[in-house]
């Protein structure tokens, strides 16, 4: 997974971090919450 996209990797870290008191809507729309779905 980091060796396809390490720009996601840090990315999906920091969202899932703050994906608590934000909405999963604001993940989907930049589709990192797909990638770590799949």
């Amino acid at each position: 997974m980091g060796t396809t996209r390490p720009h996601r990797q840090p990315k999906a870290r920091l969202r899932m971090g703050s994906g608590g008191p934000r909405p999963p809507e604001m993940e989907s729309k930049d589709g990192e919450s797909r990638n770590i779905k799949r």
